[in-house]
């Protein structure tokens, strides 16, 4: 209403950031119209007390006459007093505050719940797709893992076949390099032979100094990240145990490292399979 908006309008005027309520608002409204009453009640009998004293029609020119108050030339008319006080009773009775419309709250109330309510909705919906967001991501990095546990499956089946190829081939077809060509590429390489017989690890030992040999017998002792920074990895497949295998392929695929196989202890047959292995293989 009208008088609600000048109530609001006087208050944001003393106190702009403060916030009411329709309840707050109707009462200082009353407080405002009851006060607007009173003063034009005073003003009321102000006149009347003027009218009382000087008679009616009296006129004062305080400035011309400089008129003094005497009491005793005051003359009161009863009558006209009593009709004139009638109606200040009836001006203050008159001013009552305007009650705030029932279905104005109710209405308030109403739209105040629905908000809530779509709230409400909007939590639960933003946590559900919180979950399916958890469970997306959890199964991408499980395919991720899959992916990669795959390639190194491949890789590895890859090189199984190599080897077995060769191991059945009884004729391989010549490169065409000498045995002592591929032994001076194969030496500058950094390569980890993984098994093998001791004397014939001694023999290439003396062959490749640049090279690292991996007992199979010294059990888990050993650190399988001896070839992380190893060029090539080489298991020699007539010693070796399967754990010393897992454990030495496990670290093979965490670090990606090239890998093959070898067989026998004939140094120049090892030499060309290890030289077909690095530079030929498809």
């Amino acid at each position: 209403s009208e008088r609600l908006s000048v109530t609001l309008a006087i208050l944001k005027k003393k106190h702009p950031t403060k916030e009411y309520t329709l309840t707050e608002l109707s009462l200082y409204a009353t407080i405002f119209h009851c006060v607007g009453a009173l003063t034009s009640t005073t003003d009321w009998i102000a006149d009347t007390f003027d009218s009382l004293a000087l008679g009616e029609g009296s006129e004062m020119d305080l400035e011309e006459d400089e008129i003094h108050f005497r009491p005793e030339e005051i003359q009161v008319n009863p009558q006209k007093a009593a009709e004139n006080v009638t109606p200040a009773v009836k001006t203050v009775t008159a001013a009552k505050a305007e009650p705030v419309a029932e279905e104005e709250k109710e209405a308030i109330r109403q739209e105040m719940n629905e908000l809530r309510r779509k709230l409400h909705m909007l939590e639960t919906d933003n946590a559900d797709l919180r979950l399916k967001l958890n469970d997306k991501r959890k199964l991408e990095d499980e395919i991720r893992r899959l992916r990669e546990r795959d390639d190194e499956i491949s890789r590895e089946l890859i090189a199984l076949r190599a080897f077995a190829y060769n191991q059945t081939e009884d004729d391989v077809p010549s490169t065409g390099v000498s045995v002592e060509h591929m032994k001076e590429a194969i030496a500058k390489l950094r390569i980890v032979v993984i098994g093998g017989h001791s004397n014939w690890v001694y023999k290439l030992r003396n062959m490749f100094s640049n090279w690292t040999f991996v007992n199979p017998e010294a059990g888990g002792s050993t650190d399988a990240s001896i070839v992380e920074k190893a060029d090539y990895a080489f298991f020699f497949t007539d010693t070796i145990s399967h754990s010393r295998y897992y454990q030495f392929m496990k670290a093979i695929r965490e670090k990606k490292v090239d890998f093959g196989y070898i067989h026998g202890v004939n140094i120049e047959n090892n030499i060309r399979d290890i030289y077909r292995e690095i530079y030929e293989a498809e």
